[in-house]
């Protein structure tokens, strides 16, 4: 093939909800951009994050190691996921990267659009990294009802009816389809 038969590339980085205890284990023992990468964001936020960034992932590397229920809790608690999901991402990123994969577009939801502006130069690795874990703290401290959101298969004015003739204070977030709006 020839250059121009290249094809074009988007990068889609995830927001917070993606996360999973032992996340990218196989694939870090593999590759070791994603190791190193993983432990570069580690080292930029030791001095913010409880625990290590590294054993939020893979709780059996820690001292004392703890259950999976507690390791789960502890990975989605907002302020440690939110780092944690911006180190996954940036170490995918770099990986695809490495392989000669080049992204002529990135994006992201919510929080992987921090992900998007490192890779779009716009913001360094390391800034990005000790915002997100800013924001993750942020938003984990935030009193009183932290809301809820609600995916629904329904056209926009099915739910717009819905929200106006209910007793709720419900509002539409997002709308992700035709058929199917998030609503909080």
């Amino acid at each position: 093939g020839h250059a121009a038969d290249t094809p074009n590339v988007a990068f889609l980085f995830p927001g917070q909800g993606a996360q999973r205890v032992g996340m990218l284990r196989d694939a870090r023992e593999r590759f070791g951009v994603l190791k190193d990468t993983l432990h570069e964001v580690e080292d930029e936020l030791a001095d913010l994050l409880p625990v290590p960034l590294t054993h939020l992932l893979y709780p059996e590397e820690r001292e004392q190691p703890v259950d999976d229920e507690t390791a789960a809790a502890e990975l989605t608690h907002t302020a440690h996921c939110q780092p944690v999901m911006f180190a996954c991402s940036l170490a995918l990123g770099r990986l695809l990267e490495s392989v000669g994969v080049k992204p002529v577009v990135a994006t992201g939801h919510s929080l992987g659009e921090f992900n998007a502006a490192v890779v779009g130069g716009v913001v360094d690795s390391a800034d990005a990294a000790r915002f997100v874990a800013a924001r993750g703290r942020a938003m984990a401290g935030v009193d009183g009802d932290p809301g809820t959101m609600a995916a629904i298969m329904a056209d926009r004015d099915t739910v717009e009816s819905l929200i106006t003739n209910g007793a709720s204070n419900a509002v539409i977030a997002n709308v992700n389809h035709l058929r199917q709006l998030v609503v909080s």
